[in-house]
């Protein structure tokens, strides 16, 4: 996993996932912390880009003082290249 400048995505800065085995891996995840959450709506939005069709399960989940993690948005995608928001 590493971070790339310019790749033509949602924004200046991206993150790559270079997956050789993709047989071998259940899950991956990428983890933001120290956000602070006020009880307003926030528009959230990314894209996806494979060399193929996948299959993408997208999760939106949140840790409640170490005790719980309630999901806010649970969706999978099967296409090569997919905008979510």
């Amino acid at each position: 996993m590493e971070v790339v400048q310019d790749a033509g995505l949602s924004g200046r800065n991206a993150v790559m996932i270079d997956i050789t085995n993709a047989s071998s891996v259940s899950s991956i995840g990428i983890a933001q912390s120290g956000l602070i959450v006020e009880s307003v709506s926030y528009h959230i939005g990314f894209i996806a880009k494979a060399e193929q069709d996948r299959e993408m399960v997208v999760l939106l989940q949140a840790n409640i003082n170490n005790q719980s993690w309630p999901t806010y948005l649970n969706d999978s995608k099967t296409e090569s290249h997919e905008d979510f928001s």
